[in-house]
Formats: C-alpha cells, structure tokens, sequence
C-alpha cells in the first residue's frame, strides 16, 4: 500500500454569519467549492449563529461559528465584536499547523496582521487576503474622517507582498495591487455552474395579458445604491411606459425610503411601485424569479463602484433575468446592451429612464432572447469553476 498524501487544508475567516445567506456568506459558499475542487479540506469561521466552536458540515467542508451566543443585549454583542479578533487569532495560533493555507476576509490591525503572517511564515503557510470592497468616504457621515473608514482603507493599502496574496473581487483592485508586486487574481461575484435559484422550474417567460414588464430591486441601498434615482427614472417614464410596468422593492419600506429620501414618491407613480419589505432571500429569489428585469444604478465615478462586483448582478444573471443597469466595476466584462442586459449610459435619472423606455418597448420573444442570454452568461462567464485554475495558479506560485 503506498503512502497516502496528505490532504491539503484552508481555513477561512470571515467577518460574516455564514451560512445565513447575506453576500459574504454566499461569497465564501463558492470560494469554499473552490478550493475544495482544488483538493483542498475546508474550514471556516464565522460569526453566524451556530453553537460556540462546534464545527458542522456544509456541502464543501465545515464551519464553526466563534460568536458568543448573545443576540439580544446590546452589552452581549459589543462584548462579541470586541472579542472576536482575539478569539479568531487564538484559534489559529492552536491550529496553524494544520492548515497550509489562511484566507482571510475581514480587516486586521497592522499589528494582529503581522502576527498572522508570522505565524503563517512559521508553518509554511500562505495567507491569503480575501477582498470585496474598497470604501469610499462619501459612504461616511463623517467622510475620510470616519474611523471605520480610516481603518478599512488603512488595511487595504497595508497589504504588501511580503504579507501574503489576494483574491479580489474586481479587476479595478488586482491592478492596485499588481502595482504594488503583490500576486492577486480576479474573481468577481460568482456562482456555481451547478446553482439553480428560485423554484426548480423557473418560468420568466411567462406573461401578463396586458404585457406588464415587472422590474425589481432588492437589499439595502445605504450609500451605494441610487435607489432615489432608479425611482425617478420611473416617474419620469410616460404614462404609457408605466401603464405597462411595475417597480417591485424588496429590503426597505415606503416609509423607510421617504425618510431617506429628499422627497416622498411621484403620486405618479401610485399603483405602479410596490413595498415588499424585508424578505428571506430563498422567498425573494422564488418570488422574482418570474419577473423581467432587475435594476441597478451606482455612481461609476466612486471608488466602491470600481472595487467592488455587485452581487445583485450575478444573482440576476443566473436567475435568467437580464438587469438595467449603468456599468461600473468589470461588468462591462459580461453585459452586452441589447443581448442579456439594457444598459444605461451613465448613472443620471434621465439616463436610466431611457434604458427603462427600451426595456419596456422590448417584444416578448426579444425579451426572452435576452432571458436566454442572461443565463448563459451566468454559466459561461460567471460559474466558479471558470476561476479555479487561475486560483490554482496563484496558491500554487
């Protein structure tokens, strides 16, 4: 019998709750596929609620949550964030012998992250920093005076060769890094060639008698989504275009958007826009996945729109519904105007009403081409199994 090699071994850190479904939960769901189609065994820590350092599989490996399970008292969860840096290091200075490999996807301290890397370095091992975002301080209240602000652009710009590599989210970051010597590869937003969203038998095409084309969006603006607009460029539609369209949001209110709006909606827009509130992302998916097209709209001139990749967008595409959206970050990469998205031309209202205008004028056997298209692409362009050699590459190197 011949000697059997050991396996290798990654363990991911994560600022998120995994497995509870936001967008770092999913990103590191699929990094996780990843490496583990690498040969790699799989552990991650998380936040999440699962019991106290128990380790439970999932489909690529496992995961533990360190959060101490206190989810109410105010005291409790500021005693948790406190903490968690601490417990996270702890656990991998008991357990960095056993791993070959430590992607990290939170923000360090120049101080903790060098006694990372030491630890790393001790054991041959390669760390690996895992990047989504690149804040800008228009996002602050307080601006480039914001200490969490500091403290995020601070971690990025810290990085050196020396430190480890990056897995980045946009080719915008790669570049930022390449400058500076540091091996990184690109790896927007993905999925798997194998996910299937909404129900299992997914009928976008079907529709209305009156040809109503419904568009939605989904999440939590906060300071990255130009929600307002995308809502103006609907009211700025003519009656006919709206007569024929319907604008669904699921994540806020209407009394949450009034309040952080400068304004409350057109009352020409009444009857054609509906409020769905916070909604669990498995009922969202089932419930959009009969629409027509998902809507998106980010300032190309800030730098999170460069950096990062907008989960909204893959989510669409491998859903078969092709978004409305400006480019920004490296989607122009994937989306053709008029072939699996309509594409406005900048991130104005105006702009985005008259990407609206071609999106409701579509025929149902253009938009059904479109459909079609979204959703190859998603498989073709977007799938993690296309990024897996380039992620060899880089561990390997």
């Amino acid at each position: 019998m011949g000697i059997m090699t050991p396996t290798k071994k990654v363990l991911f850190i994560t600022e998120g709750k995994f497995p509870n479904g936001d967008a770092g939960s999913i990103r590191f769901y699929y990094l996780s596929k990843a490496f583990s189609d690498l040969g790699y065994s799989v552990d991650l820590l998380t936040q999440g609620y699962s019991p106290y350092g128990v380790f439970t599989s999932f489909d690529f490996g496992r995961f533990a949550s360190l959060r101490i399970q206190s989810k109410i008292s105010i005291y409790g969860k500021a005693r948790n964030h406190i903490g968690m840096a601490r417990r996270y290091f702890h656990f991998y200075q008991q357990h960095c012998q056993d791993y070959s490999v430590l992607v990290f996807g939170g923000v360090l301290s120049r101080t903790l992250l060098k006694k990372y890397v030491s630890l790393a370095h001790r054991h041959n091992a390669l760390l690996v920093f895992s990047l989504v975002e690149w804040f800008s301080p228009s996002e602050f209240a307080l601006g480039s005076a914001s200490l969490t602000y500091r403290k995020r652009d601070s971690f990025i710009r810290q990085i050196t060769k020396e430190d480890g590599k990056v897995i980045a989210i946009s080719s915008f970051l790669t570049r930022y890094f390449a400058d500076k010597g540091v091996d990184s590869v690109t790896i927007p937003f993905v999925m798997s060639k194998d996910t299937v969203l909404g129900p299992s038998k997914i009928q976008s095409d079907v529709r209305s008698s009156d040809r109503q084309r419904n568009f939605y969006y989904a999440g939590d603006p906060a300071k990255k989504d130009l929600l307002e607009k995308m809502v103006v460029g609907f009211s700025l539609l003519s009656k006919e275009d709206l007569d024929q369209s319907r604008l669904h949001i699921f994540g806020i209110g209407e009394d949450f958007f009034s309040k952080n709006t400068r304004g409350i909606i057109d009352k020409k827009l009444q009857g054609h826009i509906v409020f769905h509130g916070r909604t669990k992302r498995e009922e969202l998916l089932n419930q959009v996945s009969s629409f027509d097209f998902s809507i998106l709209l980010r300032d190309e001139n800030e730098r999170f729109a460069k950096a990062g990749f907008p989960t909204k967008i893959t989510e669409s595409l491998f859903l078969g519904i092709p978004p409305v959206t400006n480019l920004t970050s490296d989607l122009g990469l994937y989306l053709k105007d008029g072939e699996n998205a309509i594409i406005a031309r900048n991130s104005d209202s105006k702009a985005f009403s008259e990407a609206l205008h071609r999106a409701i004028g579509l025929s149902d056997f253009s938009l059904s081409l479109l459909k079609a298209n979204a959703k190859a692409t998603a498989h073709k362009e977007l799938a993690v199994e296309n990024f897996e050699k380039e992620l060899g590459d880089l561990l390997s190197a």
